[in-house]
């Protein structure tokens, strides 16, 4: 997972040798050389992070792929305006697949949009997709670090405490 963590993280020294972590937000407003994957959570959103906002066609415009988690994917699709919904489309659906409505799941499909089914339990939507677009970066791009924006604000907790790995 350490491709995931790096990118928007800096390390500097901080106070008797310990190392401080910077995040930039830059990214969420301008141009960024950060190659960034967007993944997209099924929770509601926040009216600053909604499909509408500027921040969110930002993100859009500025992400190299876009994954949905599978429910997300009905999010995306009711918040969009007819003439959108056919040309925002994510790079892939992923999940257990026991949340996308099946009028959702055939729009995307009819549009070419993958469906992946996972059917594994012990991990969430949200995971699966990290675990996705990890293997995804090996093989197109291993020697390029990239950055997820996941947008959603509720993560769930096996994940809310996972500490980033060390830089090499």
């Amino acid at each position: 997972m350490r491709a995931l963590w790096r990118g928007i993280r800096q390390r500097s020294a901080g106070p008797a040798g310990s190392a401080a972590i910077h995040h930039s937000t830059a990214f969420l407003s301008s141009k960024t050389q950060l190659h960034l994957a967007l993944c997209i959570l099924n929770v509601e959103l926040q009216h600053d992070l909604s499909v509408q906002s500027s921040i969110f066609t930002h993100l859009w415009r500025e992400a190299g792929v876009r994954v949905c988690a599978d429910g997300a994917a009905n999010r995306l699709h009711d918040s969009l305006a007819d003439a959108d919904r056919d040309r925002l489309l994510p790079d892939l659906i992923k999940g257990d697949l026991d949340s996308i409505r099946d009028d959702v799941a055939a729009f995307y499909r009819r549009l070419g949009v993958p469906l992946e089914r996972d059917a594994e339990t012990d991990r969430h939507d949200f995971d699966k997709c990290l675990r996705w677009l990890e293997k995804r970066q090996e093989k197109e791009q291993p020697a390029t670090p990239f950055s997820v924006v996941a947008l959603g604000v509720r993560v769930p907790a096996p994940l809310a405490v996972r500490a980033p790995p060390r830089a090499p």
